[in-house]
């Protein structure tokens, strides 16, 4: 996960570690205006984005 304060864009990517997955996964938020940290009912985070048209994008840690 990165931001780039140029673009003004949140850049979440996944994957493209391995031979089992090879390919790394992009999502972007745009024009962010918040990020919430916020505690997983079984011990994990939630990280809520939330942008400029109020468009939520969640990404969940487990444990």
């Amino acid at each position: 996960m990165s931001f780039d304060e140029r673009g003004d864009v949140i850049i979440i990517a996944l994957g493209g570690v391995s031979s089992r997955w090879p390919v790394v996964l992009r999502h972007l938020v745009h024009r962010p205006r918040r990020v919430d940290v916020l505690e997983h009912a079984e011990g994990g985070l939630v990280l809520r984005f939330v942008d400029a048209d109020d468009a939520a994008t969640l990404l969940t840690f487990s444990p």
